[in-house]
């Protein structure tokens, strides 16, 4: 078998991957934040790709001009998208459409162009496909730059679950298409691109699907997961102590146990057994815990005595006035400003 037909199976193999995980990612996306529809998005937008090269440079078909404006429009968003990615799971806070939308916005000029250049009887400058492998593998850069910037800045791992391996999928496309460049005039290095994406296909299927919390997780899997052994046990209980009292995150009224567990790098459900065999508590009455003691310490401290008894709650991290004192009262049998009262 020549290399070039080595690297067409390789090619189809993986956009057959990459159809099955995406698939597998939207069927679970209806259930999980808007961030995973554009995780899907990013899949499907590399298979897109994907399928025009290989169809073209295994020779099935002849390059159409819609194809190749399918191609290069899909590329332009890909970059901006994985950016976005990188940003909504480091960051878990929201951002205007605005500061989205502007970094599409390339994209859809240049499809813009490219329609009245087709329709329209004057030719426009055509962008040069390179600058286009550019503007993604800059975009690839930067989201790099982001997300390890993040992690050295917080002191710690940073634990997402995709941004790592996409990560190591872009930058195959990257090497993939510098290849592609360098040895232009080689013939059977046509498909490395989408050969290249195929590989990283297996590799962050393979891992992507151990790790992530889209998934849900058998009986058989939980009790692997309770056996994990003291000694690790007693390490992520520390790093969970630390994220309570030096971080302070259980004032983070939107905490749940999807981020707690996100920035301990572990599955939820480890985190739930994690705290119930430590603390005895669930996850919900283990943020309460803290919050309780925290709102304790702010009601008698001078510091605090400008605020009023809900913003006190509030900079806590009690979600609302109303769990606040309901809380509050269950715990201590008084009501916040009773209980000011008497300790102050």
């Amino acid at each position: 078998m020549e290399i070039k037909d080595f690297l067409f199976v390789i090619s189809l193999a993986g956009i057959v991957q990459g159809i099955l995980i995406t698939a597998m990612i939207l069927v679970r996306a209806g259930k999980q934040p808007n961030k995973e529809w554009l995780l899907s998005g990013l899949f499907f937008a590399s298979i897109v790709i994907m399928i025009l090269v290989t169809m073209v440079n295994s020779g099935l078909v002849h390059e159409r001009r819609w194809m190749k404006t399918i191609e290069v429009f899909v590329t332009l968003l890909t970059g901006p998208m994985f950016y976005w990615y990188t940003r909504f799971q480091v960051e878990e806070k929201r951002f205007s459409s605005f500061q989205v939308g502007i970094h599409f916005l390339p994209a859809f000029l240049w499809l813009g162009m490219e329609v009245a250049s087709a329709l329209g009887p004057f030719s426009l400058i055509r962008l040069p496909f390179y600058a286009v492998i550019a503007h993604f593998q800059i975009y690839v850069l930067l989201s790099a730059g982001y997300y390890f910037s993040e992690s050295y800045r917080k002191g710690r791992q940073q634990s997402q679950n995709w941004v790592t391996l996409l990560l190591y999928f872009f930058v195959f496309l990257c090497v993939g298409q510098w290849l592609r460049f360098a040895f232009v005039q080689w013939d059977a290095l046509l498909l490395i691109v989408p050969s290249a994406a195929a590989c990283s296909f297996y590799l962050i299927t393979f891992i992507g699907l151990q790790r992530s919390s889209l998934w849900p997780k058998r009986a058989k899997h939980r009790k692997k997961v309770r056996a994990f052994d003291l000694q690790n046990r007693k390490l992520q209980q520390q790093a969970l102590e630390v994220l309570m009292q030096e971080e302070e995150r259980y004032r983070d009224p939107l905490l749940n146990r999807n981020k707690l567990a996100l920035a301990l790098d572990m599955p939820p459900n480890q985190l739930t057994l994690l705290i119930q065999e430590s603390y005895g508590l669930s996850f919900t009455d283990y943020i309460n815990r803290w919050r309780l003691q925290k709102v304790q310490s702010m009601l008698i401290d001078p510091e605090w005595q400008h605020l009023t008894l809900e913003a006190i709650g509030h900079e806590a991290g009690f979600p609302s006035r109303s769990a606040f004192y309901r809380i509050f009262r269950a715990a201590t049998g008084k009501t916040p400003a009773t209980y000011r009262k008497e300790k102050y």
